[in-house]
């Protein structure tokens, strides 16, 4: 595969994604859970709130 320079929009969106998967990963050690893809967000953030 060759090297190729990448658009700023897709640079942009990379560098969001890592901010939220940095941000999730935070949050579920501080409230001690597991990730699933099946939870609702409103699930989460109810746990999050209780700790």
């Amino acid at each position: 595969m060759a090297n190729k320079f990448m658009d700023m929009q897709d640079k942009i969106l990379l560098l969001k994604r890592l901010l939220i998967e940095t941000i999730n990963d935070q949050l579920e050690k501080v409230c001690q859970i597991e990730h699933t893809r099946t939870a609702a967000q409103t699930i989460f953030w109810s746990i999050c709130s209780q700790a």
